[in-house]
């Protein structure tokens, strides 16, 4: 289960990146696919950050913390919760960014239309409140004994902010980086729905 859980949200995570590489929100590099097209750079980069985490828990961490036993199941929890917190944030901003592109955009969708309009609607409705019950359950209690609720809710804040800040640095490096190379709204929608 932890192996399956791991590798999804590798994949998962690293899919992400590709997908801000070719929409020019990180550098372009991100977008760069294999004969398979497979995003190899964002899965390597989504590797590498998470083998950081590795070692910063399983090899750094124990030299400091009395209670090694503890320290990487605590860890594997907060940092799980810290990315249910992101991840569910992202969902939210999905689905309505989703329904507004859609409304700038109705011809590309109608084309692409495969359930009438309010299906789509009543979904992107339940996304954005099952996201937010999500969040706020994350929030509410520890998902272990081993740290109490303020402890709980200061680590996965501050990972969740710690996240978030480097995704806007990045956002800025990524637009910097493709200021060469400018793509229309229009353009960039087309090349995602293909």
């Amino acid at each position: 289960m932890f192996i399956i859980n791991a590798s999804v949200l590798n994949f998962s995570f690293g899919r992400l990146l590709f997908i801000s590489g070719l929409d020019h929100r990180l550098p372009i590099v991100m977008s760069k696919v294999n004969r398979n097209k497979v995003p190899w750079v964002a899965v390597l980069v989504q590797t590498v950050i998470a083998g950081l985490f590795v070692a910063a828990i399983f090899l750094i961490g124990p030299i400091f913390v009395q209670n090694k036993g503890n320290l990487a199941t605590l860890m594997y929890y907060i940092i799980l919760a810290a990315i249910t917190i992101i991840w569910t944030l992202s969902m939210v901003i999905l689905f309505i960014d989703v329904l507004v592109i859609r409304r700038k955009y109705p011809q590309l969708f109608a084309n692409k239309q495969l359930a009438p309009s309010w299906v789509f609607h009543i979904c992107s409705l339940l996304g954005v409140i099952t996201s937010g019950v999500g969040f706020y359950a994350t929030f509410t209690a520890p998902w272990v004994p081993l740290i109490d609720h303020t402890g709980w809710v200061m680590w996965i804040a501050a990972i969740a902010a710690t996240s978030l800040l480097i995704g806007i640095v990045m956002y800025f490096i990524g637009n910097i980086s493709s200021k060469g190379e400018e793509i229309s709204d229009e353009e960039l929608v087309n090349r995602v729905i293909s």
